[in-house]
């Protein structure tokens, strides 16, 4: 990599990536799962990994008239 005001010695690069579930009842679940990279660009080796994953539950309210 040349552009830019200097030469980077690091790269850092990413993943996203969702998916919803709904239910009849209306309920709802939301995944979302990341995932980093950090890789040296001299020798394109990654020098670290990580993931995470996380899950937010909605429930349906119930409305009464």
């Amino acid at each position: 990599m040349q552009s830019g005001v200097g030469k980077s010695d690091f790269l850092l690069t990413g993943e996203l990536s969702a998916l919803s579930k709904a239910s009849l009842g209306g309920n709802r679940s939301d995944y979302v799962i990341m995932s980093f990279q950090l890789v040296d660009i001299a020798s394109n080796e990654i020098i670290w990994e990580e993931g995470y994953e996380t899950k937010r539950k909605t429930e349906a309210s119930v409305i009464y008239r």
